[in-house]
């Protein structure tokens, strides 16, 4: 027998629904405000900093109340991540802006060969091959174009997408 919903489980639905659409909306915001978009992907590169600076000083702890001399390459990953995460913190502009380069690279050879597939191939999937080729070569030229300057919008708009896909996709399944 099918359980009838009461006003219980719809006090509980709405909440979730909500929590989609501000989803959506906040996406909608980090795509459109390339100042909110920068300030996000700051806040991105600090944290990802901090967080390798802390797992380097507790490895580089442990390597030292353990007193392991012998183990190099424990001390080479600990130094490392410090390194890399004290570079993530003193220049957050340059990490995102090789992020977005390579990103754009990325895509610009994923999109010729998309090109390249859809040229070879007779099916009812090759205008979608060359839509996508398309899109990622403009994508790419477009990252370029603005490049080092998109370095920390591109991050937050790379968030800003996927919130918004991710909000509509869970707006949509939540509502069946």
């Amino acid at each position: 027998m099918k359980k009838q919903p009461n006003s219980t489980d719809q006090k509980v639905e709405m909440p979730k629904q909500l929590s989609y659409v501000v989803s959506i909306i906040i996406g909608l915001l980090l795509i459109f405000l390339p100042s909110l978009s920068s300030l996000v992907g700051t806040a991105i590169n600090l944290i990802f900093g901090w967080f390798l600076v802390f797992a380097a000083c507790l490895q580089i702890l442990s390597l030292l109340i353990l007193r392991v001399k012998k183990d190099f390459s424990n001390w080479v990953v600990a130094l490392s991540f410090l390194v890399i995460g004290l570079f993530f913190l003193l220049n957050p502009n340059a990490v995102s802006s090789m992020a977005a380069m390579l990103f754009a690279i990325l895509a610009f050879l994923s999109g010729i060969s998309s090109l390249v597939y859809a040229s070879n191939v007779n099916s009812r999937f090759k205008i979608g091959l060359v839509i996508n080729g398309i899109v990622g070569i403009i994508f790419a030229l477009m990252i370029w174009a603005n490049w080092p300057d998109s370095g920390l919008s591109f991050v937050g708009f790379l968030i800003g997408i996927y919130l918004v896909l991710s909000g509509t996709v869970r707006l949509v399944f939540a509502s069946k």
